[in-house]
């Protein structure tokens, strides 16, 4: 595996424990997975700081975690990395993006938006060309 695609296998399975409830409503193992200057602007459009997303975090209910797909990632610096992927729920698909932090070797989310699609939009944000 190239440190490329090992730096990506990190990022998503970092990415996937914060979806699940195990991580989201332990306070402490969420901070640890978030970067002290974290910044979420939610599918609601709400934006929320590191405190106030480890607080509400803690107060969600359990939940499955979400079915994923469409993976993309890009190194946007070195230790830095973008990944987006899709949310598929039962009528309320979503896109969310994340930027990671590797940099002292440990995952970091810094930053998380998640969008809701409309409904039927599963062909149309695919790239043409």
């Amino acid at each position: 595996m190239d440190a490329a695609t090992s730096r990506h296998a990190t990022v998503r399975a970092a990415e996937i424990e914060l979806l699940g409830s195990d991580a989201r409503r332990d306070p402490s193992r969420a901070a640890e997975l978030m970067h002290p200057d974290f910044l979420e602007i939610g599918r609601s459009g709400r934006v929320r700081f590191f405190d106030e997303m480890v607080e509400a975090l803690a107060a969600e209910d359990a939940r499955p975690t979400p079915v994923t797909d469409e993976w993309r990632f890009r190194d946007l610096a070195p230790g830095i990395v973008l990944v987006t992927y899709r949310i598929r729920r039962a009528g309320r698909d979503s896109r969310h993006s994340s930027i990671w932090d590797l940099a002292d070797g440990s995952p970091r989310v810094v930053f998380h938006q998640g969008t809701h699609l409309p409904d039927g939009s599963a062909d149309q944000d695919r790239p043409r060309g």
